[in-house]
């Protein structure tokens, strides 16, 4: 029986936990974004823009799929 406790409890340790991640990247996410933006700007600047842009892309598509999984339930 106190097994049974301890598992609920982990469980619901364990959502909250989760709560709060998913409650992060919507904080989170915008502010990477706007950093990326403003690194893809100073490597283009430089003389990067190629790879800087690839780059750029991919950072996003990340984001992109990690905003679709915390809106998930």
């Amino acid at each position: 029986m106190a097994l049974m406790k301890e598992d609920a409890l982990e469980a619901r340790i364990l959502q909250d936990q989760l709560a709060d991640l998913r409650a992060g990247l919507f904080v989170s996410m915008p502010i990477s974004t706007v950093l990326s933006g403003l690194i893809l700007t100073a490597q283009v600047l430089s003389g990067g823009g190629f790879g800087a842009a690839i780059w750029f892309l991919v950072v996003n598509a990340i984001n992109v799929g990690r905003l679709a999984l915390g809106h998930q339930p």
